[in-house]
């Protein structure tokens, strides 16, 4: 029998404290993305909360948005 092991939030953080949180990575990212003038304000405040919870909002269809605006959403998770 193999062990398992589950490593949760901050694991990388035990190893080293050089070593950023997902949480420390938000800012980064809006920082960085070439179009972050056009990100929308509900999406930017997510990602600067959640950047996990945002990833996954964008990443997934909404049955209640447009087609057009879940490809938009598609489109700021791809890039």
């Amino acid at each position: 029998m193999s062990d398992v092991f589950i490593l949760g939030a901050g694991f990388s953080r035990a190893i080293s404290p050089m070593m950023p949180l997902t949480s420390d990575l938000s800012k980064e990212v809006v920082d960085r993305y070439k179009h972050a003038g056009s990100i929308p304000a509900e999406v930017g405040r997510m990602i600067e909360e959640d950047f996990e919870k945002a990833l996954t909002f964008l990443s997934q269809q909404n049955p209640d948005l447009t087609e057009e605006k879940n490809l938009r959403k598609k489109e700021l998770y791809l890039d």
